[in-house]
């Protein structure tokens, strides 16, 4: 089986190349941050390595309800190779949703980075995996501030590479734009078809894909021309899910992780010829200067505006040729790790994190790579903040083999500042040198190898070999004390700010137990960048009775220079109110309360500055003695050791111009009244609560309104602007509701398909505080509790009307009865984008039922139809019912790879019906329609659903059993609409179910059915006569095409006449004939597709055609069925594996107004069958024949749709 996205990007290739063999990934690590990953799934659990779920803070990452994240997972390296891009990867996983996929806060997301910069070394984390954000970016300055873009960075400089999903939501915003983290992330991922399969493909964001081929840009696929970017197929890919399942899905998260898995290759690929792992940067440039070129609007055929330039596509086979061409360039002889040019990238030093070792082989590179006694291992670091550095060799700890080994040290030139060869007695070697800032490398090799120059590799000589771990540390009086040692630091929430417990006399290391001491002259610095524009409170409180510090605050910019300080102050709120206070009776303290006098919170030699900063400002923060003030932040001068130092804690709180952008300040303000009517409202500015005065606050504005009812009920938020004729300003906007916990109850974004105003209704219980938040489009993924906190989103007026709806209303509003008031009317042709767990804006829950009315105009039969294919969608049930809620169909999948249902229905003109769609669960079919009653948890998310009316003649196209359940069945092929299914048949000629089949693509034709990969399943064998092109659908027994596999086109002359095992080998073969030469014969196949052989055979006899194949005699022979239409008669020869007639079998003639369709076992005698159609009278059946080409019975069937 192949996958068509892997065949796209060049990936089925690299792994038939014998150069790259063994290139799966195995010992990368990528990190995936989404819904969660299902670590039980067979195809996961062997890869699978550890996980962390940051939103309910536990060690079980699986996810909910929505199988995102499992997905994304399987895409990068899922244990089957048709799955996962690379196959031996190890897989992390971090949850950042809650279990309903509604929104990931940035600042849960920000912590998962974190855990990852912790432990990248740990687990060898080459890359991350964010299919996740949202907004409409054109440039990453406009990002500037967002909360985790300093971990992004942070992540980079450590080499790993952040790989992010471009965005969804293209339709409506067609202009080249990406969302957030994409836009700051090392590459940036849009998605393209991988195939030519679907038609009219509609997105719940509006875009619709009305044919689709390899390499066009999907229509909802967000794109920017910008020097991250870089195009996957994202449509539609199938990967794993919860319950150890397979599923289609399509968007720009479904392409992010194929490239998530191929910088894994590409890393692989680095170690295995150069030893060491690329950069970032080196991963960007090779995988964009390797990509194919595609063009957005040369052929996409959808209802976007296309932007007519030019984007990569990823190939990944080029890409690894070029990582291979590059290190052999580097070092035509061998050992590439060996030059400057090829270093290992070693650590960053500042002083403040314990390094772990480096690992390595004199004499080996990468992981199996033998380059002999003259190798050297070159590694480069940096040097942040100066000091003296100690680099030392020892044995390796799990692979011993010791050697006399040679350190030596150079600058960023190759000119060497110290060597060391001994130690002692110890062969190992160490070198401590005190180093300025800057770029270094150090040499290891053999004791002999001594003058090896380290620009040219393999110019040293024959020394010794063996393994060693390489330590570097770097000590310095006061390795936070300067700006290159700065401690990053992130605001905290209003229920956390930022606090941190500090001691002026020593400093902490990173991952280590230990504290470096200084002594009174140290200073602790203290990096931050401010997410919005705003106010700045920063505050030292001493709550100590001895062993505090008389403290001093100086604030830099980014490069040193000094822009506020301060010794003692009392600190005052962003309303500059103070908010600590002293008191005559207690000398020298300080209060929070200004009477309460139970608890002291600092001292009055405290200090603390407030100031105004701009999204995006990088600022140190120094804490030092009073009497050590006048330091350089930029080194180690100016410091003084006259103080006694102590300890402190520094508080750091952020208000941006938000007046009410968190729970907090609402909590702060009254209770808005219900009902309110057109309340005006602007997303992007506020009025000061005091003074009335209006002030800008951005596109990162959240407007919190309290909410207090004394009795319960449904509380309806209903946000006009577009459909204000009123405001000029229009704003799309999203609604939220939060509890006073800041858990998200429900929100909203559009009330209709066509409104992008807001409509929210959720049910309250009575006496219960509830925060309404409304924000621009784009900014949905806010903490509640941090202002500033979100993505940048759209902006304009609005009004706002809120009232609170009686509980008898429930019915009213929804649409789970077929006597609720929401009830929709659906028709032939037209197709309905709903979502379960919302009703119109009314939040139901796991148990809603979406139940609708169909009244068909015309008599026939009908296809009703959910789609899941998109990310988040939910897990359909699909049942329909006629009048009086009896049941009449019901479906959970359509097949096993999508969550979509269908059915397929007789209907009559003028008679209602009612389809219902819930979510799947093993209750979903236990309610009743008319009542309710019986209505069960299920899945939850988007769908759409569609009835599609048989316009049109259904023709048969051959046969097969495609379910695999023993029984022959009947393919079938609507030319008007393009539909393909299967009858699915009982062995007494029964149609018991239908199997629908994606339509044809373009220009191709079926013809032929057979066991194509021998993987049990019949496959679909194709035709395209305009490019003469042959292959097959690969299926599964749900129906679907899982895999293409190309054959060789039509010789000239000749047309494919049948298909069948004709050598006994195993491998279905195709029949051929030339009509001009009469000549006829095989292709001999293998499963591969590939035709590894001719059989020759009989040309036809005069005035007779070939009308089927099948083992008619029962010897285990193909037999070929032919038709003589001036006599009438029938009869098949009898052949053997060579290709021979070796018997002639008389059959009866085709009875009047009848003609042959196809072969097979119908009634499941063991005996080969004969299907037949009468177009006239529109009636089916088959022959019942036995071994000797009698027909000993009749089988009647359905006539054609």
């Amino acid at each position: 089986m192949t996958n068509p996205a892997f065949n796209l990007i060049g990936l089925t290739q690299l792994r038939n190349d014998s150069r790259f063999a063994g290139i799966d990934g195995s010992g990368m690590t990528v990190a995936v941050i989404d819904t969660g990953l299902d670590r039980t799934h067979s195809l996961l659990n062997d890869n699978y390595v550890t996980g962390w779920d940051f939103y309910y803070r536990d060690d079980n990452p699986n996810e909910g309800v929505s199988g995102h994240g499992t997905h994304v997972a399987g895409t990068v390296g899922a244990e089957d190779p048709n799955i996962g891009v690379a196959p031996d990867v190890n897989l992390i996983g971090l949850k950042v949703f809650p279990d309903d996929a509604s929104g990931a806060p940035n600042t849960v997301t920000e912590a998962a980075l974190q855990w990852v910069i912790a432990n990248k070394d740990r687990y060898n984390i080459v890359a991350v995996n964010m299919s996740l954000g949202s907004g409409f970016y054109t440039s990453a300055s406009q990002a500037a501030g967002f909360i985790y873009l300093d971990e992004v960075r942070r992540l980079e400089e450590l080499g790993v590479v952040v790989v992010s999903a471009a965005g969804n939501y293209f339709k409506n915003n067609e202009y080249q734009n990406v969302g957030a983290p994409a836009i700051f992330s090392t590459l940036s991922v849009g998605a393209v078809w991988q195939d030519g399969v679907n038609r009219n493909f509609q997105w719940g964001s509006g875009g619709i894909d009305y044919t689709t081929g390899a390499d066009r840009i999907t229509s909802f696929s967000q794109r920017l021309v910008a020097p991250n970017t870089i195009f996957a197929p994202g449509a539609l890919i199938r990967s794993t899910v919860p319950g150890n399942r397979i599923e289609g899905m399509g968007g720009t998260s479904m392409a992010s992780p194929i490239v998530a898995g191929a910088v894994a290759l590409m890393q692989e690929a680095a170690m295995q010829f150069g030893g060491r792992l690329l950069s970032p940067s080196e991963v960007v440039q090779i995988m964009r200067s390797t990509a194919d070129t595609i063009f957005d609007g040369d052929d996409e055929n959808d209802n976007v505006a296309n932007t007519n330039v030019s984007y990569p596509r990823l190939n990944i086979y080029k890409a690894v040729q070029e990582i291979q061409r590059r290190f052999q360039q580097t070092a035509p002889s061998g050992d590439p790790n060996g030059t400057i040019q090829g270093a290992i990238l070693g650590p960053i030093l500042d002083g403040t994190v314990a390094i772990n070792p480096i690992l390595g082989s004199i004499g080996i590179d990468g992981t199996s790579t033998n380059v002999g006694n003259k190798d050297v291992d070159i590694i480069k670091f940096e040097v942040r903040s100066r000091g003296t550095i100690t680099i030392q060799l020892s044995s390796h700890p799990t692979n011993r083999a010791d050697f006399d080994s040679l350190l030596r040290l150079f600058n960023s030139s190759g000119q060497e500042i110290a060597f060391n060869n001994d130690v002692g007695s110890n062969k190992f070697s160490t070198i401590t040198a005190t180093l300025d800032p800057g770029v270094y490398y150090v040499g290891v090799s053999g004791n002999n190898n001594r003058n090896y120059n380290p620009n040219v590799a393999a110019s040293g000589v024959a020394a010794a070999t063996g393994n060693y771990s390489l330590q570097f540390q770097l000590s310095n009086s006061d390795p936070n004390g300067i700006l290159s040692g700065a401690v990053p630091v992130n605001l905290g929430t209003d229920l956390a700010p930022l606090t941190f417990p500090g001691i002026l006399g020593s400093d902490p290391i990173e991952n280590s137990d230990q504290r470096i001491t200084i002594g009174a002259a140290d200073v602790d610095i203290f990096k931050l960048i401010a997410p919005d524009n705003g106010i700045l409170l920063i505050d030292i409180d001493t709550p100590y009775e001895n062993n505090f510090v008389d403290s001093f605050i100086r604030v830099f910019d980014a490069s040193g220079n000094e822009l506020f300080r301060n010794d003692d102050a009392l600190a005052f709120n962003n309303n500059l109110a103070y908010t600590e206070f002293t008191d005559s009776r207690y000398p020298n303290l300080v209060f929070q309360d200004p009477r309460d006098r139970t608890y002291y919170y600092g001292h009055t030699t405290d200090s603390f500055i407030g100031l105004r900063v701009e999204r995006g400002q990088t600022l140190y923060i120094g804490v030092s003695d009073y009497r050590n003030s006048a330091y350089n932040p930029n080194n180690l001068s100016g410091r003084s050791a006259s103080g006694t130092g102590g300890q402190y804690e520094l508080i750091v709180q952020f208000f941006n111009n938000d007046q009410n952008g968190s729970i907090s300040q609402a909590l702060d303000s009254s209770v808005r009244p219900l009902p309110s009517i057109k309340a005006p409202g602007v997303i992007g500015g506020d009025s000061n609560f005091t003074t009335g005065e209006f002030i800008e606050v951005g596109d990162r504005d959240v407007d919190f309104i309290k909410i207090n009812s004394p009795t319960a009920g449904i509380l309806e938020i209903d946000i006009d602007s577009y459909s204000d004729s009123t405001i000029t300003d229009k704003v799309d906007t999203v609604v939220f509701i939060f509890n006073k916990n800041g858990r998200l109850l429900a929100v909203n974004d559009d009330e209709t398909e066509s409104s992008l105003d807001s409509l929210l209704r959720y049910q309250i219980a009575a006496n219960t505080d509830y925060f309404v938040a409304i924000a621009g489009y784009g900014n949905d993924s806010f903490d509640p509790f941090q202002l500033g906190s979100g993505s940048s989103g759209d902006t304009g007026e609005y009004k706002y009307t809120s009232r609170l709806l009686p509980l008898s209303q429930t019915n009213i509003l929804s649409n789970n009865t077929s006597t609720s008031g929401n009830v929709k009317n659906i028709s032939i042709g037209s197709t309905i984008f709903e979502n379960i767990g919302y009703d119109d804006g009314f939040f139901v829950g796991a148990n809603d039922i979406d139940i609708y009315r169909f009244t068909p105009t015309i008599s026939g039969q009908v296809t009703i139809q959910t789609r899941a294919n998109e990310i988040y969608s939910a897990d359909t049930f699909l049942r329909v019912f006629n009048s009086n809620g009896t049941e009449i169909a019901f479906n959970n999948d359509e097949n096993t790879f999508t969550r979509g249902s269908a059915v397929q229905i007789n209907v009559t003109a003028g008679t209602q019906y009612l389809i219902g769609v819930n979510g799947a669960s093993s209750q979903a079919r236990n309610y009743n329609p008319l009542t309710g009653a019986g209505a069960a948890n299920g899945s939850q998310g988007d769908y759409s659903l569609s009835i599609v009316g048989s316009t049109g003649t259904w023709e048969i196209e051959g046969t097969g059993d495609f379910n695999r359940d023993g029984n022959i069945d009947i393919l079938w092929h609507n030319s008007s609409t393009n539909q393909n299914g299967a009858w699915l048949m009982n062995s007494g000629g029964a149609n018991i179910g239908w199997q629908p089949m994606a339509g044809n693509p373009a220009g191709w034709e079926i013809n032929g059915t057979g066991d194509f990969n021998r993987d049990g399943h019949i496959d679909i064998l194709w035709h395209n006569s305009s490019t003469n092109q042959n292959g097959a659908w690969l299926m599964n027994s749900g129906g679907a095409n899982i895999g293409w596999q190309p054959m060789a086109g039509n010789p000239a002359g000749w047309e494919i006449n049948g298909t069948g095992d004709f050598n006994r080998d195993g491998h279905i073969d195709i029949l051929w004939h030339n009509s001009s030469t009469n000549q006829n014969g095989a292709w001999l196949m293998n499963s591969g597709g590939a035709n590894i052989g001719w059989q020759g055979m009989a040309g036809n006899p005069a005035g007779w055609e070939i009308n089927g194949t099948g083992d008619f005699n029962r010897d285990g022979h193909i037999d070929i069925l032919w038709h003589n239409s001036s006599t009438n008669q029938n009869g098949a020869w009898l052949m053997n594996s060579g290709g021979a007639n070796i018997g002639w079998q008389g059959m009866a003639g085709n009875p009047a107004g009848w003609d042959i369709y196809g072969t097979g076992d119908f009634n499941q005698d063991g005996n080969i069958d004969i299907l037949w159609h009468n177009s006239s009278a529109n009636q089916n059946g088959a022959w019942l024949m036995n071994s000797g080409g009698a027909n000993i019975g009749w089988q009647g069937m359905s006539p054609n749709p």
